[in-house]
């Protein structure tokens, strides 16, 4: 029965081990775990979150590879294999941006006047607005319209800005400020893995770059109208999956 129980325990970390040098891009049978798993949590933050557990289940492992020391245990719980399947599952079946993140998006076209883009963005606490110019047989991306790109062209024009500035449509201002370097948009499409984009927020604050919002199209084509959205404010639903969703 031990025997049985050791096998199985073994055989089924050893699933997770493979998926770990997959991540890690490690075909070498006599690189050393800890090198594994230090290079797979560069890659994926899922790992990185869950390093803890895996030490844990390897920790394991390695009473059972020792024939001397496996009579002291009698058997291995179920939460062990639970939770080897469920980190599995999350490493080669993510969830994807297009399950997750999907949704109507508001857009607007570069005619459309400013203060009706910003009511809008009021009412519904919307941030960026991507910005389209309207072309022959479908629409061009020219920007995004946000909080901080009003700012800094009010702040930079105030001195020449008349009173009716508001009526003005987005098209006057100039594409500097729609394509702001310190606030930054990316396109993805809908297979982009959501640990992905977590990571593409956070490598993006650890270069002191601000990323606002990630748009989701058809192909990840900026020219393409959106279909969903991804701001920082969503990162906390990401990080559910690395707390709440292992056994």
């Amino acid at each position: 029965m031990m025997k049985k129980s050791s096998y199985s325990y073994l055989n089924k970390f050893k699933q997770l081990e493979v998926q770990l040098k997959k991540v890690a891009d490690v075909s070498s049978d006599v690189t050393q775990f800890k090198d594994i798993l230090d290079k797979a949590k560069q890659n994926n933050p899922l790992i990185r979150y869950q390093e803890g557990l895996i030490w844990d289940l390897y920790g394991l492992r390695n009473v059972f590879a020792h024939a001397d020391r496996e009579k002291y245990i009698a058997t291995v719980s179920k939460l062990a294999y639970d939770a080897i399947d469920d980190l599995i599952n999350l490493i080669k079946n993510p969830p994807t941006v297009g399950d997750k993140f999907k949704k109507k998006v508001y857009w607007t076209i570069d005619e459309e006047i400013m203060k009706d883009v910003i009511q809008i963005m009021r009412q519904n606490l919307y941030t960026h607005i991507p910005v389209y110019k309207k072309i022959k047989g479908g629409y061009k991306f020219k920007g995004v319209f946000s909080e901080s790109a009003m700012f800094y062209w009010l702040a930079d024009n105030i001195k020449n800005i008349q009173l009716n500035f508001a009526n003005q449509p987005i098209q006057n201002i100039n594409l500097k400020y729609l394509n702001d370097p310190n606030d930054l948009y990316k396109f993805v499409a809908p297979d982009k893995s959501i640990f992905s984009v977590y990571e593409e927020f956070k490598s993006a604050i650890s270069k002191r770059k601000r990323l606002g919002v990630i748009f989701i199209t058809s192909g990840g084509n900026k020219d393409t109208l959106p279909i969903g959205i991804i701001t920082a404010w969503d990162l906390p639903e990401i990080e559910t999956y690395f707390k709440n969703k292992i056994s």
